[in-house]
C-alpha cells in the first residue's frame, strides 16, 4: 500500500484526480468512467481530502450530465421545468405551487437559478438539479458522516456512495430527494436547534420529510417501539388497508399531507423494475446486517433492518408509494453497504470492484444505445452550447 508521505505518492494522487477533468470538456461519459476508476485506485493511496473531493466532484458533474442527458423532459421533470420557466418570467406565485404552498424551498432555489442563468433548457435544468443533489450529499459526507473516518476509509466510503448514487432520481423526484438529503443532515446533528433547522429544510422541500425523520429517529433510539411500528405498518400495507385507513381519516390529516395520499395510492406499473432492483440490494443489506449485527454502527443497523422491512412490503400498496419509500436508498445505498462491511476491508474492496464493473456495464450500454439530447462526445464543452 501507498501512504501520503512521499512526493511520488502526492504527485500520483494529483494526476489521478486531474485526469477526469481533462476529459470532461469533451466526453462526460468517458470522464465518469475515469473518475470512478481513479477514485477506486485512490482508495489504495489514502489521498488528501482535497484530492478526494476534487475527484468526487468530477464524478458528480460527469454523472449528472451523462444521466441527465438521457432523462426525457416529461411527467414530474416537465412539471418542475415549467415551474422554473414561470418563475423566471416573473410569475413568483409559482414558488408556492407545491404542497399547499408549504414546499417552497426548491422553487425558491429555481428562482435563484433564474437570476444566475438567462434561460436554461430543460436538460440543463435537470442536470443542475442532479449536480446540486450530488454536491449536497458530498457535503453531508465530508462534514458529518465521515468526520471520524481516516482518509483511506473515507475515500472508500465516498466511492461506494457515488458508485451507487442515482443521478437520475434528482431530475424526476427532485423535491423528495432533496428532503431525504436534509433529513440525513438532521440525523447527524447534536444540537436540537440545528436538528430542527435541517428537518424544516427537508419539510419545506417535501412535507413527508418530518414523517421520515420521526421514523428514523425511532429506529435509531427505541428498539422495542421500532418493532411495534414496523409490525403495524407492515401489516396494514400487506392487508392493503394502509391507504384506505388514512384516506378515511383525512379530516384529521393536514391538507399539505392528505393530498399526497391520493397521489401515492395510484399505481405505476412501469416502476416495478426499478423497485425490484432496489429490493435485491435491500435484501443483501439486511442479510449482511443480520450477520454482522454486533460489528455495525448502532446508528444505522436498526435503520437498515426495520426500514428495509417497510420498503420490501411497500410495493403491496403501490409501485408509486414504494418508489418514494425507497428514495433514501438512491442517496445512501453505497453508504449503507460501507457501514455493513466497515470492519471487513477485503470484502469492501471486492464489493467495490464488483459495483465498479456493474456501473461500467451500465454506462457502456448507454453508449451503445446512444440515446440522449446530445452526442456522448464532441468539441470543447459542446454540451453547453447545443
Amino acid at each position: 500500500m501507498f501512504y501520503n508521505t512521499t512526493p511520488l505518492h502526492n504527485t500520483l494522487s494529483y494526476i489521478l484526480a486531474f485526469i477526469p477533468w481533462c476529459i470532461l470538456p469533451f466526453s462526460p461519459l468517458a470522464a465518469m468512467f475515469l473518475s470512478l476508476g481513479c477514485l477506486y485506485i485512490l482508495t489504495f493511496l489514502s489521498p488528501s481530502r482535497f484530492v478526494r473531493i476534487l475527484t468526487t466532484l468530477s464524478i458528480i458533474i460527469s454523472g449528472a450530465i451523462t444521466y441527465g442527458n438521457n432523462t426525457p423532459c416529461y411527467s414530474d421533470a416537465l412539471s418542475y421545468y415549467t415551474t422554473y420557466k414561470e418563475i423566471s418570467t416573473g410569475n413568483l406565485e409559482q414558488i408556492f405551487n407545491y404542497g399547499k404552498g408549504v414546499e417552497f424551498l426548491m422553487p425558491l432555489y429555481w428562482y435563484v437559478l433564474s437570476l444566475l442563468f438567462d434561460s436554461l433548457r430543460c436538460v440543463d435544468f435537470l442536470i443542475i438539479n442532479s449536480i446540486s443533489a450530488g454536491i449536497l450529499t458530498l457535503i453531508w459526507l465530508e462534514k458529518y458522516a465521515l468526520k471520524t473516518e481516516d482518509t483511506r476509509y473515507a475515500t472508500l466510503c465516498v466511492f461506494f456512495v457515488f458508485c451507487l448514487f442515482s443521478f437520475w432520481t434528482p431530475t424526476f423526484l427532485t423535491r423528495q430527494l432533496f428532503a431525504c438529503i436534509f433529513i440525513l443532515f438532521a440525523l447527524y446533528q447534536t444540537s436540537k436547534y440545528k436538528t430542527l433547522l435541517f428537518v424544516l429544510l427537508g419539510f419545506f422541500c417535501h412535507t413527508t420529510a418530518i414523517l421520515f425523520y420521526v421514523l428514523f429517529y425511532c429506529f435509531r433510539h427505541y428498539f422495542k417501539l421500532s418493532i411495534i411500528i414496523t409490525l403495524i405498518v407492515s401489516l396494514m400495507i400487506a392487508s392493503s388497508s394502509l391507504f384506505p385507513t388514512l384516506i378515511s381519516n383525512m379530516k384529521f390529516i393536514p391538507d399539505f399531507l392528505s393530498h399526497k395520499l391520493l397521489y401515492y395510492d395510484r399505481v405505476m406499473d412501469d416502476a416495478g423494475r426499478a423497485v425490484l432492483k432496489d429490493s435485491v440490494f435491500v435484501c443483501v443489506l439486511m442479510l449482511l446486517t443480520a450477520y454482522y449485527y454486533k460489528n455495525i454502527d448502532p446508528k444505522w443497523r436498526n435503520i437498515i433492518i426495520f426500514y428495509g422491512i417497510l420498503f420490501l412490503v411497500s410495493p403491496i400498496a403501490s409501485w408509486n408509494f414504494s418508489i418514494r419509500v425507497g428514495l433514501f436508498y438512491h442517496v445512501i445505498f453505497g453508504f449503507l453497504f460501507f457501514k455493513t462491511l466497515e470492519n471487513k476491508l477485503l470484502y469492501l474492496y471486492i464489493l467495490a470492484f464488483v459495483l465498479l464493473i456493474d456501473r461500467f456495464r451500465t454506462m457502456i450500454k448507454m453508449s451503445i444505445l446512444k440515446e440522449g439530447f446530445y452526442d456522448l462526445d464532441g468539441g470543447w464543452f459542446y454540451y453547453l452550447f447545443n
